[in-house]
């Protein structure tokens, strides 16, 4: 016996595709007239639909497609319709988990949750801002200078600002600290006796420390560590690698006001190429 089949576009058929249809549909298409989505709490923050008198994030899709996703990490419905962090993986792929440690799912937010969160970022690297306080990594004592590169390579070995003692007695008190530690502290050269220890010194000569007036040297205007290592004399030249390997024996004198006492080391002939940078080549 010949079975009969329905024809495609029969009514149950029909009524179902629409219902399907319907389902994938509805939320974008109410989305369009929906006065949240137009604004820019949609497009930054993920907050595209309106419940009651506030604008919230109702669907995933709201925080994946948002600013807030790719810049901080947060791509997940959290409490009252706000775009949280949830996974750690995601806040791992930022950019500022790399540079600034936020490596961690905290209270909603990409942070940095401990130590090992800052020490292996950038920010630790190049500017000592190796300790967690309070989920932002600062620069919280000398220790943390003499981790970096800098601090073998031009002596910012020492913490310049407030050391921090990790016991404060309230919440607000713990604020105003960490503001100050983010804000206020660096790392600059330690004792005198420190330039002469330095990669720079071996290499450029750059073995005395002198202290410089404001808006000068490595660390610019603003700074609170107001020492540079610098080429002091013919010795300090003499005893660098620019002397043997490329004979610049003699200490440049200054043409400017800076601070340092010369420019450079350079070669003692005067009719010879120079560099044209404090010690180092183009």
């Amino acid at each position: 016996m010949k079975v009969q089949t329905p024809p495609f576009f029969s009514p149950g058929r029909a009524a179902a595709l629409v219902a399907v249809w319907l389902w994938l549909w509805a939320p974008l298409l109410a989305a369009q007239d929906d006065p949240c989505a137009a604004d820019d709490l949609c497009r930054v923050h993920g907050l595209c639909s309106a419940v009651g008198d506030d604008c919230q994030a109702t669907l995933e899709a709201h925080c994946q497609n948002a600013e807030v996703c790719v810049t901080e990490g947060r791509c997940a419905i959290g409490a009252n319709g706000r775009c949280v962090a949830a996974s750690e993986e995601t806040c791992r792929a930022l950019a500022a988990c790399a540079k600034s440690g936020n490596c961690s799912v905290v209270d909603g937010q990409c942070s940095a949750k401990d130590n090992a969160d800052c020490r292996a970022s950038v920010g630790c690297a190049e500017s000592g801002r190796c300790s967690e306080v309070q989920n932002t990594c600062v620069v919280a004592r000398s220790s943390d200078c003499e981790a970096m590169e800098e601090c073998k390579n031009v002596g910012s070995c020492q913490l310049y600002g407030t050391p921090w003692k990790g016991k404060k007695k309230n919440k607000e008190r713990l604020e105003l600290e960490v503001m100050l530690q983010l804000i206020d502290n660096e790392c600059g050269p330690a004792e005198p006796k420190s330039c002469g220890k330095t990669a720079d010194c071996k290499e450029y000569g750059q073995c005395t420390k002198v202290r410089l007036k404001p808006d000068e040297g490595l660390y610019g205007g603003g700074s609170k560590v107001d020492w540079e290592c610098v080429v002091g004399s013919d010795d300090d030249c003499k005893r660098s690698a620019s002397c043997k390997e490329h004979d610049r024996c003699c200490a440049r004198e200054k043409t400017s006001e800076y601070s340092a006492p010369y420019e450079a080391c350079e070669s003692c002939d005067p009719n010879a190429e120079q560099p044209k940078y404090r010690g180092f080549d183009e």
